[in-house]
């Protein structure tokens, strides 16, 4: 997929859909930082029990 030959319309889809792929990916990172914080977390308590 070569951005010379892409139309302005194809173009702009592409990038719609690559800022929509970012914002997910933003979103999963986002979760997964927190699932793995409160594991942490769950670990530190046991730690000090």
């Amino acid at each position: 997929m070569t951005a010379p030959s892409m139309t302005s319309t194809e173009s702009n889809l592409f990038t719609a859909m690559a800022g929509d792929l970012v914002l997910r990916f933003g979103d999963v990172h986002a979760g997964l930082y927190e699932a793995l914080n409160r594991m942490a977390q769950e670990r530190a308590k046991v730690g000090d029990a």
